[in-house]
């Protein structure tokens, strides 16, 4: 009987160790988050210290395997949109030139403004769409830089948004980290038990 409660002790005490051990170094990775001075010895939770390096590894991961300023374009002037963009066009520029043009001069027009600009846009549209496309590109081009817009936006973040931010990406493999040292230290606290038996 005692050899049983000395089993449970240590299976209970070596799984208590390994969860607090990982949850304290878990802990650690963001917390404190400024440096803090013990002795000669100076602490500060890694992703706190590392949030530079993180934020530029990040926009440039982003920016080659996920999104580049070419799937920003594609999407923006994917044919859907400038079908759209077509449409605006005419709606946009038939109430401009109306209003340019006194109403008694408009019947002197061959047509209405309306089918005059429909028939413009639906013959002269998709090379007027390339135009701007190709002005909108090369206009932007610098300003569109992924790499450098997500490193701002996280370098911006202040230390408790940062730490949410990734507990939120990572909440799960947190937890599962936690519990490996769980069960490492069950493992170990009977290994011991055993251990303490053979000698």
């Amino acid at each position: 009987m005692p050899d049983l409660i000395l089993l449970i002790t240590m299976i209970l005490i070596g799984g208590l160790i390994g969860y607090l051990t990982n949850k304290v170094a878990v802990k650690m990775l963001f917390r404190p988050h400024q440096k803090v001075g013990i002795g000669f010895l100076s602490i500060q939770g890694v992703l706190p210290k590392r949030k530079k390096v993180l934020a530029v590894s990040v926009g440039k991961m982003v920016e080659e395997a996920l999104l580049n300023s070419d799937d920003i374009y594609q999407a923006l002037f994917s044919k859907a949109n400038q079908e759209k963009f077509k449409v605006l066009l005419k709606t946009t520029l038939t109430t401009r030139i109306e209003r340019m043009i006194p109403s008694m001069f408009r019947g002197f027009l061959v047509e209405d403004v309306e089918t005059m600009v429909n028939r413009y846009i639906d013959k002269e549209g998709d090379q007027l769409m390339a135009s701007i496309m190709k002005h909108i590109k090369e206009t932007t081009q610098e300003d569109l830089n992924i790499h450098a817009i997500v490193e701002d936006k996280i370098l911006a973040l202040d230390l408790d948004a940062f730490e949410k931010m990734i507990k939120d990406l990572t909440k799960k493999e947190l937890r599962h980290i936690e519990y490996i040292g769980l069960i490492l230290g069950l493992m170990i606290g009977l290994f011991q038990f055993f251990f303490t038996r053979l000698l």
